[in-house]
Parts: C-alpha cells; sequence; structure tokens
C-alpha cells in the first residue's frame, strides 16, 4: 500500500518511527526450522525489560535528510506511550494508548486522531499498542510464541526464523534474532511479501534495575514509495518514576490529509 504523504518530512518522521517499532498483529502459525546445533530452547527465550514506567530521552539521526532530532519516549507499562520530537524548539508529538493514536505536528500545526487500522493504511502494514510497546523495548511481543519454535543456532545467537499470512493472505517472513548471553533480541526483521519491510538492530545494552537495556536501535523501513533509515541513541533513563503524558491541539489546527 503507498504512503501519500503531502505534509512534509516530519510528518513522515513520525509515521515511520512509530510504525517502525511495530510488528503485524494477527494471529501468526511459525514454519519451523531444522536447527544447525540442538539447544534447549527454554534457556535462550529472551529475556524482558520489566518496569511500570520508563522515561528516555534519544537522538534521532535521519539517513538521507542530514538531520538529527532530539526527543524523548515516556512509557507507561501497558496503558501510554508518549513522544516528543523537536530540532531547537518542539516540531511534534504523538500519544499512543492501547486503541487510539494521537499526533499532533505543531510546526504545522495539523494532528491525526484514530485508530491504528487508519494509521497503518499510511504504511501498508497493520500494528497495536503492544507491538510499539515491545519494539521500543527489545522485548518478545506474546503473538511470537518462541516457547514453541525451534532457532538456528550459531556462536551465542539464536535465529528464529517465521513464515505466516496475515488475514488478506499476504505471507510475512520474519526473522528474530536472540544474544545467547544476555538473553536480549538483537534484531528483528520483516518482510512483507516483498511490499514492505522493517528491520530493527538493537545494540549497546545497559543495565538499568537489574535489566539489560539497548541504547541505540537502528531502524530500517521500506514499501514501494518510501524508504527510510534512522538511528536512535537513548540518553538519560528514569525507571518507575512520575511521569506526565502532555497532550493538546488547539482549536485551530488541521486534520492531516494523508
Amino acid at each position: 500500500m503507498k504512503i501519500q504523504l503531502r505534509i512534509g518530512y516530519v510528518a513522515l518522521l513520525f509515521a515511520v518511527i512509530v510504525a517502525l517499532f511495530a510488528n503485524c498483529k494477527s494471529t501468526k502459525t511459525a514454519t519451523e526450522h531444522i536447527p544447525e546445533q540442538q539447544v534447549e530452547v527454554e534457556k535462550i527465550l529472551p529475556l524482558d525489560f520489566d518496569f511500570n514506567t520508563l522515561s528516555r530521552n534519544f537522538t534521532a539521526k535521519v539517513e538521507g535528510l542530514n538531520i538529527t532530532l532530539n526527543g524523548q519516549v515516556r512509557i507507561k507499562h501497558d496503558s501510554v506511550i508518549w513522544l516528543t520530537l523537536s530540532k531547537v524548539v518542539e516540531i511534534g508529538r504523538a500519544k499512543l494508548t492501547q486503541d487510539s493514536a494521537f499526533v499532533f505536528l505543531k510546526i504545522q500545526n495539523k494532528y491525526f486522531a484514530g485508530s491504528y487500522a487508519d494509521l497503518a493504511k499510511t504504511v501498508g502494514m497493520g500494528f497495536n499498542y503492544q507491538a510499539v510497546q515491545a519494539m521500543l523495548l527489545g522485548n518478545e511481543m506474546e503473538i511470537y510464541n518462541l516457547t514453541n519454535q525451534t532457532p538456528i543456532i550459531s556462536g551465542n545467537m539464536a535465529r528464529y526464523n517465521l513464515e505466516y499470512a496475515e488475514p488478506g493472505g499476504a505471507i510475512v517472513k520474519q526473522t528474530i534474532v536472540l544474544n545467547t548471553d544476555n538473553k536480549k533480541i538483537v534484531a528483528n526483521m520483516v518482510n512483507i511479501q516483498n511490499n514492505v519491510s522493517f528491520q530493527l538492530k538493537y545494540s549497546a545494552f545497559e543495565t538499568i534495575s537489574g535489566s539489560n537495556l539497548a541504547t541505540k536501535i537502528d531502524v530500517s523501513f521500506a514499501n514501494r514509495t518510501t524508504k527510510a533509515n534512522i538511528g536512535i541513541t537513548f540518553g538519560k533513563t528514569l525507571v518507575n518514576q512520575d511521569v506526565t503524558f502532555p497532550y493538546k491541539v488547539p482549536n485551530k489546527a488541521k486534520p492531516l490529509q494523508f
């Protein structure tokens, strides 16, 4: 499905960031692959980063546009994700809840408010709140069901190859790579019948509140009309402290036209 954005690179960046930290929300039937080395699967399942609230500062370098943006993401577990981006001054923010997505582009005084299904139409892939939260943290999503899969082992990396069909019939191929030393997902790659693909690579982990959390995420996204590469580096991180999620759209703001 084409992205037909006529609202400038800032809107595109918001749409891409939201979509890239996501995954298809359909029920998956995975295809098993013959392992190169037999292992005990339960010993290499990913360790989730557990928290109640999380606040992280970051910089986002957008390849090709020659811009670096500053931002902050705040999360209340299984409830709210809040994101702001700035370049000297704030240029926009987004707020995600379990059933809705809200985006306000301050520099253009335009907004989006709707369901994930509405937003997904602009990027050609379905996603939901749980998927976005898991991808931001590098956590496993329940729909992976890796417990029932047998990985291919190479050195300290375990690779899970999944293949499934979306409700509309599109074939999705996904590869998840797990570091067996720190039990964290280091890569998540998805290709939807050669029409949409995205890749996330997690690196430079640090220990926070007794758990490992990636401090760098490299994101790549492509569909028939759009390509984007974003390098995200996280800075100050606060866990389980009081956070707010301010979001307000001026009365004169206009809806985004996709």
